[in-house]
């Protein structure tokens, strides 16, 4: 991983925000999240990241950030019932999570995506 790669996190848990920022941001990645908020220019000035983490559960607001980055790959964590009921445009680089997961497995999806995107 090098330095300048950036992970969003929309939605979802502030624990999960934290345990991101532990583990990646010593290796140089930037990890930021945005829940509830509207899409603001202070969003639009970050550039696109390299991994969208999203929640699908959360709520539809925080559902819809998406859209401002729908060429990022993605890990999507929610349950079974969300994933079956809640449309996203599936991409063959999308990682899906159930819930419960493990902070672990929600790390190694993150590092596929970001080996897959240095290629």
């Amino acid at each position: 991983m090098s330095d300048g790669q950036s992970v969003l996190v929309i939605g979802g848990l502030s624990e999960t925000e934290e345990v991101l920022k532990a583990i990646f941001e010593p290796q140089g990645l930037q990890v930021n999240r945005i829940r509830g908020t509207a899409f603001t220019e202070k969003n639009q000035d970050h550039k696109s990241p390299n991994v969208v983490v999203i929640d699908a559960d959360t709520d539809r607001q925080d559902r819809d950030q998406l859209q401002h980055w729908s060429s990022a790959p993605r890990v999507v964590i929610g349950s079974a019932q969300c994933h079956s009921s809640t449309r996203f445009d599936q991409s063959s680089a999308d990682q899906y999570l159930q819930k419960p997961f493990q902070y672990g497995e929600l790390i190694r999806a993150i590092e596929r995506l970001l080996d897959q995107s240095n290629l």
